[in-house]
């Protein structure tokens, strides 16, 4: 019975559907009202498909670099991750900077609104106090125990010291070119990060950053600090600190230029060659590897 009753009801629609006999038979009364109704469409049953909010742009820079703790020199892809919230001339800098830089995806990148105004060379400070933050501070304490274990004078461990001169390192590493963390190995390495007393007596060498001062005169220093007495105003274990790291900044950023070599970080470990003697240089080289390696490449080494 149930068999012949779904024929029945598939002879009542096929009539319906094709309008023979132009009326509608009696005993489709009798059928379930679903199927003397009109069949709703696909389109109808389809609920509207919401939205999707547009993906965040995704900038990420890649390139070709020969590893600082490779003997043999190899290629290796390195990606920089940027910060999250770096304006596009920042961006558009970098590229013209580093030109075997390559744009790709993979990175999240927001960036700033057009109307956020660029912050005055006074504001500086603050911005790299906040860059410590957010991405300085959490590499160093996932790498303490390594970073301790490099030990020159032993305050390389010492994250509130790093934290008061960062500024100052960012700053000379903006207008020279040269790694804030080899400031800092070597700030550690001629005076304990200014902290001893013996670093300030002018007979032969003198400072932060232990200059020769029958070399280098104070106009050097004062021709790497034009324009940066904003810096003077931080803290800082001594008052000309500052002025005597942008010299060695300075100093490092031309002799790396005089070695004729390409690669930055090779002319770099060059220009380490002429600041101290030759065995002392072969480990300030061997610890600015491991430094570019943390810090630079963003490895989080294991220990």
């Amino acid at each position: 019975m149930a068999i012949e009753r779904k024929i029945l009801e598939r002879v009542v629609l096929i009539a319906l559907s094709l309008g023979i006999g132009g009326q509608v038979p009696p005993w489709s009364s009798q059928l379930p009202q679903a199927v003397s109704e009109q069949r709703p469409t696909l389109e109808s049953t389809l609920t509207p498909t919401p939205e999707l909010p547009k993906p965040k742009e995704t900038i990420i820079y890649n390139r070709f670099v020969k590893s600082p703790c490779s003997q043999r020199g190899d290629a290796d892809e390195v990606g920089f991750k940027l910060p999250r919230k770096m304006d596009n001339e920042v961006v558009e800098s970098l590229k013209k900077k580093t030109p075997d830089f390559q744009s790709g995806e993979a990175y999240e990148h927001t960036p700033l609104p057009e109307s956020t105004p660029q912050p005055t060379p006074e504001n500086k400070p603050a911005q790299y106090r906040q860059e410590f933050n957010l991405n300085i501070k959490p590499i160093f304490l996932a790498n303490k125990e390594k970073i301790e274990n490099l030990r020159i004078n032993g305050a390389l461990g010492n994250l509130e010291l790093l934290e008061m001169y960062y500024p100052i390192y960012r700053s000379a590493q903006e207008r020279f070119d040269v790694p804030w963390y080899l400031l800092w190995l070597i700030h550690d390495a001629e005076s304990t990060l200014s902290q001893n007393p013996e670093a300030f007596n002018p007979a032969l060498h003198y400072g932060a950053m232990q200059r020769a001062t029958d070399f280098y005169p104070d106009s050097e220093v004062e021709e790497a600090a034009a324009g940066l007495e904003y810096l003077q105003d931080l803290r800082q274990n001594h008052p000309d600190d500052w002025k005597e790291i942008l010299w060695a900044a300075l100093k490092l950023d031309r002799d790396a230029n005089d070695a004729g070599i390409n690669d930055r970080l090779q002319a770099l470990e060059k220009a380490l060659e002429s600041y101290s003697q030759e065995q002392e240089a072969e480990r300030r080289v061997k610890i600015f590897r491991i430094l570019t390696e943390i810090f630079t490449y963003g490895i989080y080494l294991s220990s």
